[in-house]
């Protein structure tokens, strides 16, 4: 008998027109959250124009991780230099932008992984890198772990260790960073600092490197102080210098970038990582006063601006900027609410109709 009227209720179910409507529409939506969600960063890169820096002979990135530094050079054979990796809390974040930049130059792999120095807020996404990425040569600063044989300095910071150890454990190239040239297929990259082997200031292992590449020439220095822009001084002071884009040294801090260090090779247009709105106020005026004063055509900050993308042409610098966010809670919050007003219209729509129909 049971069995008979769950057959019946099964025979004489009906699923009504709302129902099928509200269904539709969620599925619907579904799919197109599901899209915007996988797709999120080249979108947001797309409508910003980033586009155009894509298709530079030389593309250069200052990568909003917040109160921290990561900079991604790409040269015309599409060689890729990622220099630091910003903070812990940004490293998901970085990722995403890396992963969309790299994409839309057909790479896949990091092929030069630089860390400047062992302050988290330049390798507190390196774990991070690794685990997304292919990274096939990696360059550290002189200072050791305590796993390694090695005569320099070793490190007691537990989240440096980790980052390095993490490098170690990689099938890649790994090399401390000294003065040296690499030719690269497209380019040369030159570190002309740390001379010494051991610092009181973690910031003076940054190295104060150039990259040249398509007649251009890029500077990039971590955090170096007044001790290393000395040392590089000193080491090239008798080259004829002349940088395209200086990324400059400590988030813009006045602890860094001198006007005898502008003045020697007459940067045109000055990169500063930064974070919005940050307890350090950086960069400082007076940094940005030297560079106004040292001629500098243009600053890029991404403490105003957020991710800044710079292409260089033969004799002009395209730029685009915006802040990327990879969100998660609030695409989920924005699915749900969409799920819920589709739910709510239709029924409010369906109610309408029926009191239509009594009256």
């Amino acid at each position: 008998m049971q069995t008979k009227k769950l057959l019946r209720k099964i025979r004489n179910f009906k699923i009504s027109e709302g129902l099928v409507y509200k269904t539709f529409l969620i599925i619907f939506a579904s799919i197109v959250f599901f899209l915007l969600y996988i797709n999120q960063m080249t979108i947001s890169f797309l409508t910003n124009n980033f586009s155009s820096i894509f298709s530079a002979d030389v593309q250069v990135y200052g990568i909003y991780v917040g109160q921290g530094d990561s900079s991604l050079v790409i040269l015309p054979d599409k060689t890729s230099i990622l220099i630091d990796t910003g903070t812990e809390t940004y490293a998901e974040n970085l990722c995403y932008q890396l992963e969309t930049i790299l994409k839309a130059n057909g790479k896949e792999d990091i092929d030069y992984l630089i860390i400047t120095h062992a302050n988290s807020d330049h390798y507190g996404g390196v774990t991070e890198v690794l685990r997304r990425f292919k990274v096939n040569n990696i360059f550290r600063p002189k200072i050791a772990v305590p796993t390694e044989f090695s005569s320099y300095v070793v490190s007691t910071d537990a989240d440096y260790i980790e980052a390095i150890e993490a490098c170690l454990n990689e099938d890649c190239n790994m090399f401390f960073v000294t003065p040296s040239t690499i030719n690269l297929n497209s380019g040369v990259l030159t570190f002309w600092t740390p001379t010494e082997d051991e610092y009181y200031d973690s910031n003076d292992y940054s190295p104060i490197m150039t990259i040249e590449s398509a007649g251009k020439t890029l500077m990039f220095t971590g955090d170096a102080t007044l001790q290393g822009e000395e040392e590089f001084l000193e080491v090239a002071e008798s080259l004829d210098f002349e940088v395209d884009i200086l990324k400059v040294a400590h988030h813009g801090s006045a602890t860094s970038t001198s006007e005898g260090f502008f003045f020697f090779f007459n940067p045109k247009y000055a990169l500063i990582c930064a974070g919005f709105d940050n307890s350090y106020n950086f960069p400082t005026q007076e940094v940005v006063t030297r560079l106004m004063n040292a001629g500098v055509r243009a600053i890029y900050n991404t403490n105003d601006l957020g991710t800044i993308g710079l292409g260089l042409f033969d004799n002009t610098l395209i730029s685009s900027h915006s802040f990327f966010f990879f969100d998660k809670p609030f695409y989920l919050v924005a699915y749900l609410v969409s799920v819920f007003a589709i739910w709510e219209i239709r029924f409010k729509i369906k109610h309408k109709f029926s009191r239509r129909k009594e009256n």
